[in-house]
């Protein structure tokens, strides 16, 4: 109470307020507190009063203003005192405020001004480069959310009881009229994104409701004001403003809870956040014709802005759609006609076992009876030999359509075939499937920064390593390769011209068919499949419709890993680059095998040695993360991006892998024609040493994943060097362990586990899953209303969807495309009986 300057320099405010007539926003706050203030001022009045009495206490306690008040300050101050203080006390504790009824009017009365302002400069924006239609439906929503406001602040403020009956009864016609015919852009408004909480967890997406902007329809005509009145219809269309936020100042970054650096920082969602804000616009308007309009409200806004809007295409002007739909449509009628033929001839099978059993066939007949039988490609016919002396290659290609045969063929189990890799490829498919979910799930989260602290836990390593599945797939790659040729070349000659031709063909033709239809659907098909506030008809950060455009032909080279990568077409096919280009190049490998085994061991493992430390090498001198690994030290995840593009998606990064896999062929071959046993003592000590070397690798991230702050926990150039060259090594060379266990001891309860028949089919359909599960993650997280929140169940939830539907859409691929090609490539280029349903499988 002794602050008696503060009271009155606050009282010296608040009648400033009251001469602004209350145009400062803060006013009303202040004119609040000011009723409290001058109760307080009242116990200074005998002060003011007594000069005397006041030196007196000033000599007994000494007292300074907090704030220094002049002398024609204080004159007001006494003088509004004087003038008030009966007044103040006579309404002392009643409510001197306007009511919230009152508040509403006055701002809905700002609101209208400015509304209709606009509503006048859009009429006269005839001249601009905006198309005529979008001025007008933009024209006619301004002004109709013009005479909504104006009916209903005429209905609030009661303006029409204050006239004559007559027109009283016209007023409020009147405002009726303009409140519900034009209630519709109400809609409008509440369809416009509005700021969520969470804000300061990164919740920067503002997306609204996507629907309910694309419901909006009604007729221009109902406008009353705008004098553009039209018998047409005017229709919504929902579009996203990307605003890009400030980037972080370094003194900023240097508070936060992880390390920085002085270098220019990734352009990401962390360090240079981006803001997603969802609008309402007219139809008639196109992104570029949106972007004008900021520019003619807020001049040269455009530059701080990116506005998307939702434009889809027809699917029937769409040349390269209706060709991929020509395709789909040809494709299920030949499963239909291939199912009904084969429906066909079991029926006429089963009808003549039934002839022959009742006629007691003699031998002329066995031919009828003795076909249900495994022909070379490992598949059961059924019954078709009945017509099998009329058969030819016109229905061999119908009936390789048919789904009970394919469907067969997906469940059936070759003896010779090494069982446990089936659910060795499983499981790494499902974990690469897991790890992509959790990755690309990360692009549209509403708490982004609970999402970093979820990088740095113990458990999530398990997720952030996923990336290690692709080498799982190499060393299969490599060790299917090596014991295939090697059984084969028993039988051949190792250089012979036509088998190594027949070596690169069969491949293509198991690889290319697939590859190009699903090509050819995420080029041109892939845009008509969903829509919503994120969808754009590409998958960001890995495929984009301008570079199928441009960089398509490096897919279908096998060469996209190292061109087309700014601008990638199903940027995820990387893996399979770098497979084929391996397996045009293991021949060198293979014949070495062949002929000198202890010179291949021995280049082999030179290679492994080399390419490992050429990665550490790459490394250490760019300053790289490890591995293909997360992490919340910012300066670490802006090198990221580079070390994926320059080094994690190049041949050279999983030569050890694949080499790896190459020397486990060798060795299985060998210890199938001379069987060798592990003592218990030492397929326990293996299995120990393969579990810790597995755990090493995928736990050994944790303090990098973790962005030590303390400079002497941080990651040195020489440990992610270190960590770099190892892991090249240790997980693979775990795989080939166990797989080199569970075949040792098929009783063991792993490889048990491994060879279960469930396995089996879906093994068959990894390849089609590895190649369509980006596309499901992408469809139902971009296809989401709203943000993504990260949970542990959330994530396991929506990692578990993908998974299930991924294999669903995998088995119709299969079914459709993969199965029939892979049945007319075993007929058409069969070296001779042998069995081909070992055929490498990615």
């Amino acid at each position: 109470l002794r602050q008696r300057g503060l009271i009155l320099n606050f009282l010296y405010v608040t009648k400033f307020c009251e001469k602004l007539n209350g145009k400062m926003t803060n006013c009303m706050y202040l004119k609040n507190i000011r009723r409290f203030c001058i109760l307080l001022a009242v116990c200074f009045l005998p002060v003011w009063a007594c000069p005397q009495k006041q030196q007196q206490q000033q000599q007994q306690q000494p007292f300074s203003f907090s704030t220094p008040i002049k002398n024609d300050q204080m004159a007001i101050f006494k003088r509004y005192y004087i003038e008030k203080m009966i007044d103040y006390g006579k309404v002392i504790f009643a409510d001197s405020y306007r009511s919230p009824v009152e508040n509403i009017i006055e701002y809905l009365r700002k609101l209208l001004e400015k509304v209709q302002y606009y509503c006048m400069e859009i009429s006269n924006w005839k001249n601009s480069t905006l198309k005529e239609p979008c001025r007008q439906d933009l024209s006619f929503m301004v002004c109709s959310f013009s005479d909504f406001l104006n009916g209903t602040a005429t209905k609030l403020a009661k303006l029409c009881d204050s006239l004559p009956d007559e027109a009283k009864l016209a007023c409020v016609e009147e405002s009726n009229q303009k409140i519900y015919s034009n209630f519709w852009v109400i809609k409008v408004v509440d369809s416009i994104g509005k700021p969520p909480a969470g804000i300061f967890q990164g919740n920067l997406l503002f997306l609204g409701s996507y629907e309910e902007c694309l419901d909006i329809s009604v007729s221009r005509s109902q406008n009353q004001n705008s004098g553009e009145a039209k018998e047409e219809t005017f229709q919504g269309k929902h579009c996203s403003i990307m605003i890009h936020l400030p980037r972080f100042h370094m003194n900023t970054i240097k508070q936060f809870p992880f390390t920085y650096s002085n270098n220019k920082l990734k352009s990401d969602s962390l360090t240079e956040p981006s803001l997603q804000w969802g609008i309402c616009m007219p139809k008639t308007c196109s992104a570029v014709e949106t972007t004008k309009i900021s520019d003619l409200i807020y001049p040269n806004v455009s530059s701080m802005i990116k506005i998307r809007c939702e434009e889809p295409q027809a699917l029937e002007d769409d040349a390269g759609s209706i060709v991929m739909v020509v395709i789909g449509c040809a494709l299920a009628f030949l499963v239909i006609v291939g199912s009904a033929m084969d429906f066909w001839y079991q029926y006429k099978s089963d009808t003549s076992k039934k002839i022959v059993k009742n006629s007691h066939s003699s031998k002329n007949n066995l031919n009828i009876v003795e076909f249900d039988m495994v022909n070379q490609d490992g598949a059961s016919h059924h019954a078709n030999a009945v017509v099998e002396d009329s058969y030819d290659w016109k229905k061999c290609v119908i009936l390789s359509f048919s789904i009970p045969r394919n469907l067969s063929e997906l469940q059936l189990i070759n003896p010779d075939h090494i069982q446990c890799i089936d659910g060795i490829r499983v499981l790494s498919m499902c974990y690469a499937i897991f790890g992509f979910s959790v990755l690309f799930a990360m692009n549209n989260i509403d708490n982004a920064l609970q999402a970093m602290d979820m990088i740095s836990k113990f458990y999530a390593q398990i997720i952030n390593s996923a990336a290690l599945a692709a080498d799982s797939f190499f060393v299969l790659s490599g060790f299917l390769v090596c014991y295939l040729f090697l059984n084969r070349a028993e039988f051949h000659n190792a250089l012979d011209p036509m088998h190594w031709v027949l070596f690169y063909i069969r491949r293509a033709i198991r690889l290319v068919p697939v590859y190009v239809v699903l090509l050819g659907f995420v080029a041109l098909l892939f845009k008509h499949v969903g829509d919503g506030p994120l969808w754009t008809g590409s998958i960001p950060s890995f495929s984009s419709q301008l570079g199928c455009e441009s960089s398509w032909w490096t897919n279908l080279l096998f060469i996209n890993n190292f061109f087309g990568q700014e601008n990638p077409c199903m940027g995820w096919t990387w893996f399979l680059a770098v497979e084929v280009q391996l397996y045009i190049l293991s021949p060198l490998l293979l014949l070495l095998y062949h002929y000198s085994p202890r010179v291949a061991l021995t280049a082999t493992s030179l290679l492994m040695i080399s390419f490992a430390v050429l990665h550490a090498v790459i490394v250490v001198v760019n300053d790289y993360p490890p591995s293909y690994v997360g992490t919340t030290n910012l300066s670490e995840l802006e090198k990221l991006d580079a070390y994926v593009k320059n080094v994690f998606v190049k041949p050279y990064s999983h030569c050890c892998s694949y080499l790896v896999g190459i020397a486990l062929g060798y060795f299985i071959y060998k210890m199938k024609n001379k069987p060798y046993k592990f003592s218990k003592r030492t397929r326990n000590v293996l299995w120990i040493v393969s579990l810790l070397f597995n755990a090493t690798t995928v736990f050994g991230i944790y303090d990098y994943a973790k962005g030590a702050v303390c400079s002497a926990m941080r990651w040195s150039s020489t440990a992610k060097g270190f960590y770099a060259c190892l892991s090249r090594l240790s997980w693979p060379i775990t795989i080939a362990m166990i797989i080199m266990l569970c075949l040792n001891s098929k009783n063991c309860f792993v490889n048990r586990w491994l060879s279960m028949r469930m396995w089996k089919p879906l093994s068959r359909l990894s390849y089609c899953a590895a190649l369509i599960h980006p596309m499901i993650t992408a469809t139902l997280l971009l296809t989401l209303r709203e943000s993504f929140h990260v949970t542990i169940c959330n994530v396991i939830y929506n990692a578990v969807s993908v998974t299930c539907i991924t294999y669903l859409v995998a088995l119709v691929v299969y079914l459709c495309l993969e199965a029939p090609l892979s049945k007319l490539r075993i007929d058409i280029l069969s070296y001779d009986n042998l069995s081909d349903s070992f055929t490498l499988k990615i």
